[in-house]
């Protein structure tokens, strides 16, 4: 017997990959850029996520564990999403102050990673605990995590979303014509 799926409930999902695949692709990049001035390529950075997972071995495993690195980046970031998003959908005062919602929630995601999940998992490194580490990391956060959620967070009517994703379709279809030509 198939379950009707309400259309609130769709657009809370829908709201939760957006606001994922933003902070996702945000996330990354930030890391990647502040590993390489620190010297660290871009695969050995993907391949310290799947440490995670796998320990040393996954800097062993060359293109294939900095693809599954990614993989559980945006698995991670996507949790995060589903778990915030939902209680934005269930609780009246998240919806009124879903931006400092999103932003404290961030820094919650930081803080969980950084000294509850990284020491328990099977990354081979210790956690860095300086100030600037730190630093770093919660301003990375709060931009390229808190603020996506709470933009998308604000998106509240199903045309919003619409007019998004029209405006990706206008993007891509500008670049597929001037590629043409």
């Amino acid at each position: 017997m198939k379950m009707p799926v309400s259309s609130s409930w769709r657009q809370t999902i829908a709201r939760a990959v957006m606001a994922a695949a933003i902070a996702g692709v945000l996330d990354i990049l930030a890391a990647i850029a502040t590993s390489w001035l620190k010297g660290v390529a871009p695969l050995r950075l993907l391949q310290a996520v799947a440490s995670g997972l796998l320990g040393s071995d996954a800097y062993a495993g060359g293109p294939a564990t900095g693809g599954l690195g990614l993989g559980l980046h945006f698995l991670i970031m996507l949790i995060f999403a589903l778990f915030f998003f939902l209680a934005v959908a269930k609780w009246r005062l998240l919806q009124r102050r879903s931006t400092g919602a999103a932003l404290l929630y961030s820094v919650a995601i930081y803080l969980l990673m950084q000294y509850v999940v990284l020491p328990l998992s099977a990354f081979p490194h210790p956690v860095a605990a300086t100030v600037t580490a730190i630093t770093i990391g919660l301003v990375t956060h709060l931009l390229c995590v808190g603020v996506p959620f709470a933009v998308v967070a604000r998106w509240r009517k199903r045309h919003d979303l619409d007019a998004v994703a029209a405006q990706v379709h206008a993007l891509k279809a500008g670049y597929d014509s001037h590629a043409a030509t």
